[in-house]
């Protein structure tokens, strides 16, 4: 499945990207789902998105492939960080 359609969408997406997101499709499905489900919550998540991305991981099953996760949840979406952590973003990062 990878093989036949990365070649037909590399020059729009990063590969790194791409695989990263087919990790989770494969070994964290329930947290690929969410993300095309409710993109909002990943781009820019609210006040109350802590309960919800915890609802989310929690179906992840074990506890190192859950950390596993959040780590590429932080990468690919940065405000993610600023849910479980002290991270915010200001005007100007929101404008690069």
């Amino acid at each position: 499945m990878i093989a036949g359609t990365y070649p037909a969408i590399r020059t729009e997406v990063h590969g790194v990207d791409y695989f990263g997101l087919q990790a989770l499709r494969v070994f964290a499905g329930a947290v690929h789902d969410a993300i095309q489900e409710r993109p909002d919550l990943f781009v820019s998540p609210g006040k109350d998105a802590r309960a919800t991305l915890d609802g989310i991981l929690a179906e992840v099953e074990s506890a190192p492939r859950h950390q596993a996760v959040r780590v590429i949840l932080e990468q690919f979406f940065p405000r993610v960080r600023g849910v479980f952590g002290n991270t915010t973003y200001g005007s100007e990062w929101e404008a690069s």
